[in-house]
């Protein structure tokens, strides 16, 4: 068996490097497409955020078949893979991601790149349908009730009056956060959750108190914490 040198690494030796046949590139690709595609959709029809990114989903599928021809390209060869590390390692990327859930989905399209480019077939064809199973069990079953925030201006704190009507129009509701002021009065920062319709009930209730100044009511994703 020959022993392979320092020398060899860094020589660019060619036994060191794996030469692919135009078959093996082309089913690497077609693969990391087709599951690229699989996460396409995965990502189009669990999003629950405002604005869908259709250039984000997209570049989805391109991270994928880029990260499978990079692997295709340094499994071969050592010094060439430590090469591509030291230029991935300068690049820095500026574009802030809000959601948690698109930097698993870069993650995901990641790693079907890598399994796909090294010839792990059966690891990422299984992996992607149990990922994409997992997903959309989870958007579906796995989902909140509508929570909102409401904050109420008011001259004096009634709290036996507030309560009252929270208790009446809501199935869980949390004061987060209570700031006072000579000038302005009381605002009261409420976390609830509405009963199913009860919203104009709710804004009807506190408009008729007469040291309520403003409501106001907002919809927000998340879930409430006790």
């Amino acid at each position: 068996m020959a022993q392979i040198t320092f020398q060899d690494i860094f020589s660019g030796s060619t036994t060191l490097i794996s030469s692919f046949s135009i078959k093996e590139i082309f089913i690497s690709l077609t693969i990391a497409l087709m599951l690229s595609l699989i996460i396409y959709y995965i990502y189009q029809k669990t999003y629950s955020g405002i604005l869908y990114s259709k250039n984000f989903n997209i570049t989805l599928i391109l991270i994928t078949l880029i990260v499978a021809v990079l692997m295709k390209a340094i499994s071969g060869s050592f010094a060439l893979s430590l090469g591509m590390v030291g230029a991935l390692s300068i690049i820095r990327f500026r574009t802030a991601i809000k959601d948690p859930k698109d930097v698993a989905f870069l993650f995901w399209a990641v790693s079907i790149g890598i399994t796909a480019g090294v010839g792990l077939y059966k690891l990422s064809i299984i992996s992607t349908f149990f990922i994409a199973a997992l997903v959309l069990i989870s958007s579906k079953y796995m989902t909140f009730k509508t929570q909102h925030l409401l904050i109420l201006k008011t001259n004096s704190i009634k709290k036996v009056e507030i309560n009252k009507s929270l208790k009446k129009y809501c199935k869980n509701y949390k004061t987060r956060s209570t700031i006072y002021s000579k000038k302005s009065g009381c605002e009261i920062s409420i976390e609830l959750t509405i009963k199913q319709n009860n919203e104009q009930a709710l804004l009807d209730d506190f408009q008729k108190m007469e040291d309520i100044k403003e409501i106001l009511l907002f919809t927000h994703e998340g879930h409430l914490i006790e």
